[in-house]
């Protein structure tokens, strides 16, 4: 405990971002390896590790998810109560104050605890959001002949909109632009040039391709597109046959990601106009722009999508439309982040792609696939397994 150690500042602070990094760190996991949380309290979740290990082998116990996001919310106030600023030289590789907060932002919004996204995310944003965003119209111009080199600017820790970057091993900046059977012309037109505000008129479709700077990928098929948005830093172990030592610069929370959060928070709040005041200040500040349309708009849209968007709690039909528009800019800022797997979870969307082969199936809305399965060696060692089989009834 806390309380058995020397109090100084420092000190403190160093418990506080130990603190943040577990309950980060837990989040992550049983936000992969559990059912998104919801008030089905017995729901398996995972173990959380709260003493460090004396023996290499010891027998866990999954707690329930509810269980877990307990006790991620402690050690996630701890952290901000304790997490100081002062001592760090790099902040923003560090769990600093408003990187917590961020975090906060999302942890409630998994929750549905509305007004808490709200506050925490006031701290982040504060009184004029949209010049803390992420400027991809700038980006763009800047970037125009060499789109390539996006990772310069968007993992740069000098880049107002970044809040926490942390390196990772991976060989993700290598095979982006190789990637066989990733991103096309078709899918980006998809995602950036087919979606936009439902019943806009001109901002129907909102065709963002050429602002969301993408490159040409390098394997000679001509529909390949990727963003560049990961460097690498390696070492010598990097070249040769079976290449090591490759890293790349993760952003793990942004300014965008806390207004999008707050955004949606206030609409099912239904301060609806404070929402679409958010999204004004978004388009604003990442795009150059603000719709011009009458405030009903953004809260109209077709009864059909509740077939689509389907949370735990439920929503009237002008937070639908909100939500529905917040996801769609959500999928296109966190494009090839990940980031868009919580939102199918959450949302229980379900993910239908172009395949002839008669082993693919869909991943339906209440897919079990949807959970990774546990590590075989956690199953030997006891832990409950989760259910993989697809429901054929459903078929």
């Amino acid at each position: 405990m806390l309380s058995t150690y020397p109090k100084s500042a420092r000190v403190k602070a160093l418990y506080g971002e130990a603190f943040l990094l577990r309950a980060y760190l837990h989040f992550m996991l049983v936000n992969i390896w559990a059912q998104p949380y919801s008030n089905q309290t017995t729901d398996p979740g995972i173990p959380y590790i709260t003493k460090p290990e004396k023996e290499a082998l010891v027998d866990y116990k999954r707690q329930t998810v509810n269980e877990v996001y307990e006790m991620i919310e402690k050690d996630l106030k701890r952290g901000i109560t304790l997490v100081d600023d002062e001592y760090y030289k790099h902040p923003k590789f560090h769990f600093n104050k408003k990187a917590a907060y961020a975090f906060a932002s999302r942890f409630y919004l998994m929750k549905g605890d509305w007004e808490q996204v709200v506050a925490y995310a006031d701290y982040v944003l504060g009184g004029d959001p949209k010049t803390q965003l992420r400027p991809w119209r700038t980006y763009a111009s800047e970037l125009e002949f060499r789109h390539q080199d996006l990772f310069r600017r968007y993992a740069n820790p000098d880049e107002p909109a970044n809040l926490l970057l942390t390196t990772t091993e991976s060989r993700l900046a290598r095979t982006l632009p190789n990637e066989k059977y990733g991103s096309t012309f078709n899918t980006v037109d998809k995602v950036f040039a087919q979606k936009g505000i439902e019943g806009g008129g001109d901002y129907a479709k909102m065709n963002f391709i050429g602002t969301y700077i993408f490159t040409s990928g390098v394997l000679g098929i001509p529909s390949s597109r990727y963003l560049a948005k990961f460097d690498e830093l390696s070492t010598t172990e990097s070249v040769g046959s079976k290449p090591r030592g490759m890293y790349v610069t993760n952003v793990l929370f942004t300014t965008d990601e806390v207004l999008l959060n707050r955004m949606e928070a206030h609409a099912m709040l239904k301060n609806y106009s404070k929402s679409i005041d958010d999204l004004l200040q978004y388009t604003q500040g990442k795009f150059g722009f603000m719709p011009s349309l009458d405030r009903d708009v953004y809260t109209t849209t077709n009864r059909s999508n509740y077939e689509t968007y389907t949370p735990f709690y439920g929503m009237t039909l002008k937070q639908l439309a909100l939500v529905k528009t917040i996801v769609g800019f959500r999928q296109q800022e966190f494009y090839q982040e990940g980031l868009r797997w919580f939102d199918l979870r959450r949302f229980h969307i379900a993910v239908k792609r172009s395949s002839k082969s008669n082993y693919y199936f869909p991943l339906e809305k209440n897919d079990p696939r949807k959970l990774l399965q546990i590590p075989a060696e956690a199953i030997n060692r006891g832990l409950e397994a989760n259910p993989r089989e697809r429901n054929e009834a459903l078929h």
